[in-house]
């Protein structure tokens, strides 16, 4: 089975089933008989879609962590100046549930 990809990036995609796929700019493009017989299917993303592959990639790239904010936590509470607020603490960790689908 081939798959047809419009309006994607020119990234290498693979099927599940393992069919070959191909890109093309040609939004009108008609479908060809795969190897096995079976009907063609044709996959057109939208931009919204191109554009959360762009955000997944950027934020690949970024660190998993602000490293200069845990350097600076970690000497706070080194030299004692760290002071934790239990309610800013609390609300944050309920806000985190709501998002989560809790009751909170």
């Amino acid at each position: 089975m081939a798959i047809e990809i419009t309006n994607q990036t020119p990234n290498a995609l693979t099927t599940a089933g393992g069919g070959k796929v191909t890109r093309t700019s040609d939004k009108k493009a008609a479908p060809t008989a795969g190897q096995s017989g079976e009907p063609d299917v044709k996959l057109s993303l939208t931009n919204m879609a191109a554009r959360l592959d762009q955000i997944t990639k950027g934020l690949a790239e970024q660190p998993a962590l602000d490293q200069h904010r845990v350097d600076a936590i970690r000497n706070a509470i080194e030299n004692g100046d760290y002071r934790p607020n239990p309610q800013r603490i609390a609300q944050k960790l309920l806000g985190t549930e709501q998002q989560l689908g809790g009751q909170g």
